[in-house]
């Protein structure tokens, strides 16, 4: 710490957990005054909530206040991938997107030796096993993803705004185009 007052209010309110407030309703001791007024709105009801001038959402502090309003409202992509050029407004979405170009496939299929970059590919994976198939309700072609039955409705039945989707068991044949 750069300033010994500081230095101080650390040590008391970390190390030593000397309380400086007690709520005065259910007796539980706050080292520092802002988690006593978060104790209070969140637990009691009692003080000013920070409210959200876009919609209807309120918070105990304006701490999740900014979060919000940048996760919500913002539409800055202030972060960008250094190989693509790709912009994002979390840092997590960045680096989840970094696998992208990555030959890392942190995440095994539970019932087979497959590996994959994201959970969601993963997931849609794994689905393969279950013997489901996703059926075309206008033609009955089928699919062992989801989303092969969507780029089919796109391709075949463009017409149709949501596809048509009949879960059915492993009986079914498996085609593909």
């Amino acid at each position: 710490m750069t300033d010994k007052c500081n230095l101080n209010k650390h040590i008391k309110c970390v190390h030593l957990k000397i309380i400086r407030k007690t709520c005065s309703i259910c007796g539980k001791g706050f080292p520092v005054n802002k988690s006593y007024v978060t104790h209070m709105l969140s637990q009691h009801g009692i003080g000013e909530r920070c409210a959200c001038t876009l919609c209807p959402k309120t918070f105990n502090r304006k701490s999740g206040l900014r979060e919000h309003m940048r996760r919500a409202h913002s539409h800055v992509k202030s972060l960008s991938c250094e190989i693509c050029g790709m912009a994002f407004k979390f840092k997590q979405l960045l680096n989840t997107h970094m696998r992208v170009h990555s030959t890392d496939q942190p995440f095994p299929c539970g019932k087979c030796p497959k590996r994959f970059k994201s959970r969601y590919a993963r997931k849609a994976h794994e689905h393969t096993h279950t013997g489901i198939m996703f059926e075309c309700a206008i033609c009955e072609r089928s699919y062992r993803y989801k989303s092969l039955l969507n780029m089919h409705m796109r391709k075949m039945h463009p017409e149709k705004d949501e596809p048509l989707v009949a879960e059915e068991s492993a009986g079914h044949s498996m085609s593909s185009e």
